[in-house]
């Protein structure tokens, strides 16, 4: 059995809006997600919002999961074709970003990110986390700062690294590190725009005086 580029688009999105915040915040509390803490369907705030550690790292679980299966499907059914998997992988996080389920509404794609591109290589996620935290504890203090600072320092690291350990740390055989690469700048554009509100609302509060 094979699968078509378009077949992976659509199975991979519908995946990806799966929202597993939004089901297990309104088992757990009875309340909808989209209408507590900062409204983003994800890990972090529904963490923040139900003072439940279990139950944010079982969202990020389920959420980085769901994108892993549709990186799979796609493995498998394409034959190994890097295009098709990253395919899956971008259109993952889409899907969790802007749920058809939720009013095109989400969280900001970090656990789908780390889902996809684990069964691909993960030596992006091990250089974002380094960017993270050298952020955070540098930088300031605030998750969207340090997120947003990750996503664009991480690429970077990506690209000085050497090629023998972009060659080692994959899960699945590609033959050009450009298309790792790419795919990788692709998932830390889509994490930023999704940072976008939050950062400018951080700014204005600076402007205004109130951070």
């Amino acid at each position: 059995m094979t699968i078509t580029n378009y077949q992976v688009i659509l199975i991979s999105y519908l995946l990806g809006a799966i929202p597993f915040a939004f089901i297990l915040t309104k088992y757990k509390t009875g309340n909808d997600i989209r209408d507590v803490g900062t409204g983003s369907i994800g890990a972090m705030n529904t963490f923040e919002t139900t003072n439940s550690r279990l139950l944010g790292f079982s969202v990020f679980l389920l959420d980085a999961i769901k994108a892993s299966i549709a990186v799979l499907i796609a493995r498998q059914l394409s034959g190994g074709n890097m295009y098709t998997a990253s395919l899956a992988c971008v259109f993952a996080m889409l899907g969790h970003n802007y749920s058809v389920f939720m009013g095109f509404k989400g969280g900001r794609g970090l656990a789908p990110a780390v889902g996809g591109i684990s069964m691909i290589n993960p030596l992006g996620i091990f250089f974002w986390a380094l960017m993270w935290v050298t952020s955070y504890f540098i930088i300031k203090k605030d998750v969207h700062i340090a997120n947003v600072s990750a996503s664009l320092l991480s690429p970077v690291l990506l690209i000085s690294a050497p090629n023998l350990i972009i060659w080692k740390t994959q899960t699945m055989g590609f033959s050009r590190i450009w298309d790792y690469i790419t795919l990788f700048i692709l998932m830390n554009i889509v994490i930023i725009v999704k940072h976008i509100e939050p950062i400018k609302k951080m700014i204005d509060e600076i402007k205004d005086g109130e951070f």
